[in-house]
């Protein structure tokens, strides 16, 4: 299995804890990748994406919300959470 764990994060805070999620599931034996929401440039090489971001201001890391509107559009079979709202 292939797991993506994306994150957006200001201070580096969200970023550790996608990195504590990756190091954990790399001692399960998963093949893990840990990037910036900006830097992932496809999905078909993964099984399972983890979005994780910080929140300002109540809002979601732009960056997370351009990749989960991408999954959504590039892949309308997985389930996405109704991200358009907090891209205000």
């Amino acid at each position: 299995m292939k797991v993506l764990v994306a994150y957006g994060s200001r201070y580096g805070s969200t970023r550790e804890v996608a990195e504590r999620i990756g190091q954990h599931a790399r001692t399960s034996g998963v093949d893990v990748d840990v990037l910036d929401a900006a830097d992932v440039d496809g999905l078909e090489a993964y099984d399972l994406a983890i979005v994780g971001s910080g929140i300002y201001a109540g809002l979601l890391r732009h960056r997370v919300v351009r990749l989960l509107h991408r999954i959504a559009k590039q892949h309308p079979e997985l389930p996405v959470g109704p991200c358009s709202r907090w891209a205000r």
